[in-house]
């Protein structure tokens, strides 16, 4: 029986603001203020389980794990 989990890949968003968020359009491109070398949080269940980095797979956003926490 399968066991669902909820995973989170976390970006900090500095002076994100809801009304930001209201006014995202589809394909827009936003600054996260996140470093190009700096691995990315992944989280499962709250907990911190992994550091990733983005990557494209075809057209496709994925996340590669670089280190397990």
């Amino acid at each position: 029986m399968p066991l669902t989990c909820r995973m989170t890949i976390d970006l900090l968003l500095p002076h994100f603001t809801v009304g930001d968020l209201l006014r995202l359009s589809e394909h827009e491109i936003f600054d996260t203020g996140w470093g190009q070398s700096k691995d990315v949080p992944m989280r499962v269940n709250g907990t911190l389980l992994a550091w990733t980095e983005f990557d494209l797979v075809g057209e496709r956003l994925a996340v590669r794990i670089t280190e397990i926490a």
